[in-house]
């Protein structure tokens, strides 16, 4: 088990060269530690109820057995959830521009295609305002665009719905394990 541990920390630590000073393979597993356990609650509380209650509409009013809408929205609940600490790549540094409106929005939308150009050094460095990802306006444009991906994906409103929902989810459960939205 150590020697499996030593080679991620070894591989994690060789990707780590080419990425910011502030993305040490310690920080990105102290991120995700910190999400794990809410995300895995949620999950299993709240999305796998979910599960249930799409494919059971889905045979039950459709007369369909479609479990791909389900996968995806299983992918996107998990997206959505670690998604939001990308916003930190974004950091004001020495040559970077401010963002304009599209170009926040963007970023939100494909941040992973936007950190790789930005890695990359194919793009300037482009600054977002600190925790931009970390606001209910970003949870909703996200759940927005989630919606209209969900209908590209699957020609389906109601697909379209629960793959939204998936999406929201994930990123609810992100912003309540940061104490950023409170539920009593």
């Amino acid at each position: 088990m150590a020697k499996k541990k030593n080679l991620v920390r070894s591989f994690f630590s060789e990707m780590s060269k080419c990425l910011p000073n502030f993305a040490t393979f310690e920080k990105v597993l102290e991120e995700f530690v910190e999400h794990k356990e809410f995300a895995l609650w949620v999950f299993v509380r709240v999305v796998v109820p979910v599960i249930v209650l799409h494919l059971v509409i889905n045979f039950l009013i459709f007369e369909k057995f479609k479990l791909s809408p389900t996968i995806f929205g299983i992918a996107i609940f998990f997206y959505a959830t670690f998604l939001i600490d990308l916003d930190s790549f974004f950091n004001q540094k020495k040559g970077s521009k401010k963002a304009t409106t599209t170009q926040k929005i963007l970023i939100l939308l494909f941040a992973p295609a936007a950190i790789y150009y930005l890695l990359s050094k194919r793009i300037k460095p482009i600054y977002i305002p600190p925790k931009f990802f970390h606001r209910k306006k970003s949870m909703a444009i996200f759940t927005l665009f989630a919606f209209l991906l969900g209908y590209l994906l699957f020609f389906n409103l109601p697909d379209a719905f629960f793959f939204a929902l998936f999406a929201f989810i994930g990123y609810l459960t992100h912003l309540v394990a940061d104490k950023i939205i409170l539920i009593k």
